[in-house]
């Protein structure tokens, strides 16, 4: 089963898919409504997200360390030292947020 095949039923009467009875309580309860019936969803695709901002913070936060790094002890030095760090950022920049 597809994600599409779990999305799209509720919206197509061929589906025989029963549709449950709309309120028509005002528009917040509509939005809550349509909500319920795809929390799962919804909580994959914020988890996601935000995993995706952690890493984009951690990149823009070791930035500040490569430049003091090579400012301090010129580019050779510091690729020499700082390898690792540059190797996790690397990994976390087409990595994580590619398979995110």
């Amino acid at each position: 089963m597809s994600i599409s095949d779990a999305i799209y039923p509720p919206f197509d009467p061929a589906s025989g898919y029963p549709l449950p009875a709309l309120p028509f309580n005002g528009p917040i309860t509509l939005l809550l409504h349509f909500i319920s019936m795809f929390r799962g969803v919804l909580v994959a695709l914020a988890l996601c997200s935000m995993a995706i901002e952690v890493i984009n913070l951690s990149i823009a936060c070791r930035l500040s360390v490569i430049v003091d790094g090579v400012a301090k002890h010129g580019a050779s030095a510091f690729l020499r030292e700082a390898w690792p760090l540059l190797t996790f950022l690397g990994r976390l920049l087409f990595l994580g947020r590619r398979l995110l």
